[in-house]
């Protein structure tokens, strides 16, 4: 969806009912709504996701620099964490997944550095004991 609604320009009402339109399911699943909020958060938030995202990037990449697909995981991951629902940790190795699945492995190094930065300079309490993220560079 995030994809969609940002190279397409569409409105999110339109992506979302655009999506799961196709998806035709009479029983809808929580994960549904789970994705529909995170599309949200990323699309409503763009600017401040996009902040997050150059601010914690090595060379203070702006996003408009970094592979859309990449950009897009970031965004969503963001969105999650900053949701606090899924410990950092996973949405970080799953975002590393994906990353690796779309992308291969060349970004996995540059958006585990970002997902890091960005738990660490939100609880810096876990950051000290090794709580926050994952060290995974898959």
């Amino acid at each position: 969806m995030v994809y969609q609604w940002d190279a397409g320009g569409a409105e999110p009402d339109q992506v979302v009912a655009d999506f799961f339109g196709r998806l035709a399911s009479d029983d809808p699943q929580p994960v549904d709504a789970f994705a529909e909020r995170l599309f949200r958060d990323a699309a409503d938030n763009v600017a401040e996701l996009d902040a997050i995202i150059a601010r914690h990037s090595a060379e203070r990449w702006q996003p408009s620099r970094i592979e859309p697909v990449v950009r897009h995981l970031l965004r969503l991951a963001l969105a999650e964490l900053r949701g606090g629902e899924t410990p950092p940790a996973i949405v970080i190795n799953e975002t590393l997944e994906i990353g690796k699945r779309y992308d291969g492995d060349a970004s996995t190094r540059f958006m585990n550095g970002i997902l890091n930065g960005f738990v660490e300079a939100s609880d810096p309490d876990d950051a000290a004991s090794g709580q926050s993220g994952t060290q995974n560079e898959c």
